[in-house]
């Protein structure tokens, strides 16, 4: 049913664009991307085929990807706060929380909460102040002094953030998560990051819509890209895509609203849409 269905997709109008949720859709679940699904991302983009990574990443993990998969193209990055181009290493887009906002969030937050500790996202570069402590699975965080530097948070933030986390370990989650979207008052968009962080960003910020205005941009009609997602939080762009797909091991929400299902990821469900795309 796959081919068909990407027959009928691809005459209603010519697919330009690719746009991949990268974990839990591309990757496979031990966070590997197979030489299968490699070699038909590089496939696609010899075809002409524009791609578009979609994730909650900072652009320098996208970027070590891309590196990595020999590809090039654009990362809608931080869920939709920041547009990097992967090709030219240069930040397209960066939708910003005013500094004003995140500087009250910050001193309203210290006042509630004790030992609370803060870093943050400014377009490609990162920052944190020394109480806070970087995730073990990414080292590079707190060890590479070209990537990251240590400093007041409220310094960090005069010239408005990309986004803003928040750490306190010894306070469950969903009360810091409560805490903060309640000192937010609605200037900011806050949400869950991993286990242990609550991120703040510009009121608005999506993946959908900062991928609706690069594609406005570019020129690219929304019927002419093609969206890839797993995670209830990619349906609003399975919905705005021209066809939207989920692998076998998406959400049900993302099942039962898919124009196409494709396989999981673990049995390279990406891939096999592509090399269909390529023959229809």
């Amino acid at each position: 049913m796959v081919g068909v269905e990407l027959r009928q997709a691809r005459r209603q109008a010519q697919v330009r664009l690719v746009a991949l949720d990268l974990d839990g859709a591309l990757s496979r679940s031990d966070g590997t991307i197979s030489p299968r699904t490699r070699h038909a991302l590089r496939s696609a983009q010899g075809r002409g085929l524009g791609l578009a990574f979609v994730t909650a990443r900072p652009p320098r993990r996208v970027r070590r990807i891309a590196q990595d998969l020999g590809l090039t193209g654009v990362a809608i990055c931080g869920s939709g706060s920041t547009v990097y181009d992967l090709e030219t290493s240069g930040l397209v887009r960066d939708y910003r929380l005013r500094a004003e906002h995140a500087s009250l969030l910050v001193q309203c937050l210290r006042n509630a909460v004790p030992e609370v500790a803060f870093a943050v996202e400014l377009g490609a570069s990162y920052a944190r102040e020394a109480s806070y402590t970087p995730a073990r699975e990414y080292p590079d965080d707190g060890l590479d002094p070209c990537l990251t530097r240590v400093g007041n948070v409220l310094e960090l933030c005069r010239d408005g953030v990309t986004k803003l986390f928040v750490q306190q370990p010894d306070w469950p989650l969903s009360e810091l998560f409560n805490m903060t979207y309640a000192f937010a008052a609605g200037r900011a968009t806050v949400a869950y990051c991993g286990s242990d962080l609550v991120e703040v960003s510009a009121p608005g910020v999506s993946r959908t819509y900062a991928l609706a205005v690069y594609c406005l941009e570019h020129g690219i009609a929304a019927e002419e890209v093609i969206a890839f997602g797993d995670k209830p939080n990619d349906l609003p762009m399975l919905r705005w895509a021209g066809c939207g797909i989920a692998v076998a091991n998406a959400h049900p929400e993302l099942l039962a609203a898919a124009d196409v299902v494709t396989r999981s990821s673990d049995a390279d469900g990406v891939a096999l849409v592509l090399e269909r795309l390529g023959q229809a």
